[in-house]
């Protein structure tokens, strides 16, 4: 049983927790992509989900790519929005941002209010 803990434990540390916050070995690559093309004013408006995909030896596991993914998100009258800091980042950044002016947010988007 000790064992079996044990080796989930060093599972979650190698891939994180749905945050792309992998610990990795010097050898892994990472590349990091954002489907509403980042966090600027025009991607608001589009769901996007970004993925964090690392591939490499990850200290002994498989060379299989192992992704990481967050998709945008509405949290009460805010979108929360996941963004890459730099093509070959790590880990996903969010922030939580207000819809516009006669903008309300629905379904991981900015929309405008009928």
């Amino acid at each position: 049983m000790n064992k079996l803990l044990l080796g989930l434990m060093m599972g979650v540390g190698m891939v994180g927790l749905g945050r792309g916050t992998a610990q990795a070995a010097s050898s892994d690559t990472y590349k990091c992509t954002d489907s509403d093309g980042g966090y600027k004013f025009a991607a608001l408006t589009t769901k996007g989900t970004v993925t964090v995909e690392v591939t490499g030896t990850g200290g002994g596991e498989s060379s299989a790519p192992r992704p990481t993914t967050a998709t945008d998100s509405c949290v009460g009258k805010k979108l929360k929005e996941y963004y890459c800091k730099t093509s070959t980042s790590k880990t996903i950044s969010e922030t939580l941002i207000s819809c516009g002016y006669r903008q309300k947010c629905e379904y991981g988007a900015c929309v405008d209010r009928n």
